[in-house]
């Protein structure tokens, strides 16, 4: 799906399919640029192969992320800012990425290009990069998310696998990502993990751990979603 023609009728057959088993929100599509041969090229995961330009990416990306949206379906850009250049999976071990700045700000190309629309989800990457957060956890620093909103990129931001090898050692990583700015944190494998992290997050809120403004935000900004999508 490199060519944005065909990556836009996919999106379109992926969008009608998905409304018709009554899902409203595909996390999908993959923004990533595979700079390397690492895992995510590995799997075929992105639109375009190594060496592809991050403007490419982008508009067929975005031209599958337009096809979803044309049903009426959520899409979700990812994983913010970038996992082209990761050897390994961030559900399996920690992963640091040391690809320099300029390179992380070309490949978030297709994050401006479409992270704009009204259906738009943006979800944050588990591994941490040397240029931007350090030893810590793109989902858990409040860099990455003022450089969202510095883009103007307003949309519902979803954490990944918070039940992932990169997460599993970090001491409350929920409440940390929601104080960093995170809206939705992910919980997917096991739904005794998301109702035992529900309870939590619920404790800290009314010990005043969460901050509160993040929490009405992100309330706000999730519901918004949900009306755009007929369901408030």
């Amino acid at each position: 799906m490199s060519d944005p023609g065909i990556a836009y009728q996919q999106g379109t057959q992926t969008g009608a399919f998905l409304k018709q088993v009554g899902v409203n929100v595909d996390l999908a599509p993959v923004a990533d640029v595979p700079r390397i041969n690492g895992f995510m090229a590995q799997e075929q995961r992105t639109f375009g192969s190594v060496g592809a330009r991050p403007k490419a990416v982008a508009a067929a990306t975005c031209a599958f992320a337009r096809g979803v949206a044309s049903q009426g379906i959520a899409f979700t850009l990812k994983h913010f800012p970038g996992l082209g250049d990761a050897l390994q999976s961030t559900d399996n071990v920690p992963v640091s990425i040391n690809e320099p700045f300029r390179k992380i700000e070309a490949d978030d190309t297709a994050y401006g290009e479409c992270g704009r629309s009204p259906l738009a989800v943006v979800m944050v990457s588990s591994a941490s990069y040397s240029a931007l957060t350090g030893t810590v956890p793109a989902v858990l620093s409040p860099r990455i998310y003022g450089i969202l909103a510095s883009e103007g990129v307003g949309a519902v931001i979803i954490s990944d696998s918070f039940e992932s090898g990169s997460i599993a050692a970090v001491a409350s990583p929920a409440r940390t990502a929601i104080n960093a700015g995170l809206d939705m944190v992910m919980y997917p494998s096991y739904q005794s993990a998301a109702e035992q992290a529900y309870g939590v997050l619920l404790r800290e809120a009314e010990a005043g751990k969460l901050n509160t403004f993040n929490v009405r935000a992100a309330d706000q900004r999730i519901l918004g979603l949900k009306r755009r999508l007929g369901l408030a």
